[in-house]
C-alpha cells in the first residue's frame, strides 16, 4: 500500500543534480532546546553528504511555534503527539487545507483531493469505510511528503513492584483504573 522512504544516499545525490543542486545549497531549520536541537544536528549531519548546508537556529519555544505557525521559516522541527487515538486528530490537523498554521499544518500543506477524502472520512460513521478512507489519506501523504517524521519518542512508565494491574497504551498514557495493590 503505501511506505515511508528509505535512506538512499546515491538516490539522493541524482535527484540533487536532477534538480539543478549538484553543488548543494543553504538552508536554516528552526527549532528549539531538547529533542528537535538533537533532531535538527542529526539532520544537519545526514544532510552535509548531499551538500546541503543546514544552518540550525535554536530559539525558546514560544518563538519556534510563533514562527512556525505563521509560515515565517524554512524548515522547522516540531514535535506532536496523538492524544485521542483517532487518526483525524492526526491527519486532519497535521495535513488539511483548514488547519494551516497554529490549528496545526504548519507545513502548509494544501491538496483538495486530500482535503475531500479526510472530510469524508471525518463524518462517516462506518468504522470500515473510515479506515478506506485514511488508508487513501496515508497513500498521499506518504507520497508527497509534506513532513518528514525524525524520530518517535517511546514512553515509560515506572511504578512500585507492588502495584499491578497497570497498562500502557500507544497514546503515550496509562490506564489505572484495574490497578491494584499486592
Amino acid at each position: 500500500k503505501y511506505s515511508f522512504p528509505t535512506f538512499d544516499l546515491e538516490k539522493a545525490k541524482s535527484l540533487m543534480e536532477e534538480a539543478g543542486y549538484a553543488e548543494g545549497f543553504s538552508t536554516s531549520m528552526l527549532c528549539y532546546a531538547g529533542q528537535t536541537k538533537l533532531a535538527a544536528e542529526a539532520l544537519q549531519s545526514m544532510l552535509k553528504e548531499i551538500n546541503i548546508d543546514l544552518n540550525i537556529e535554536v530559539v525558546e519555544f514560544s518563538s519556534a511555534i510563533a514562527s512556525m505557525t505563521s509560515g515565517d521559516y524554512e524548515m522547522g522541527a516540531y514535535g506532536w503527539c496523538d492524544t485521542v487515538g483517532d487518526a483525524d486528530n492526526v491527519l486532519r490537523q497535521l495535513f488539511a487545507t483548514e488547519t494551516q498554521g497554529a490549528a496545526g499544518n504548519v507545513a502548509f500543506y494544501s491538496n483538495p483531493e486530500y482535503d475531500a477524502i479526510v472530510n469524508e472520512a471525518k463524518v462517516s460513521t462506518d468504522p470500515e469505510r473510515r479506515k478506506e478512507l485514511y488508508e487513501q489519506a496515508l497513500e498521499i501523504i506518504t507520497t508527497e511528503c509534506p513532513i518528514a517524521p525524525l524520530y518517535f519518542l517511546p514512553g515509560d512508565i515506572a511504578y512500585q513492584k507492588d502495584v499491578k494491574g497497570v497498562s500502557f497504551n500507544s497514546l503515550l498514557t496509562f490506564d489505572l483504573s484495574k490497578a491494584y495493590f499486592e
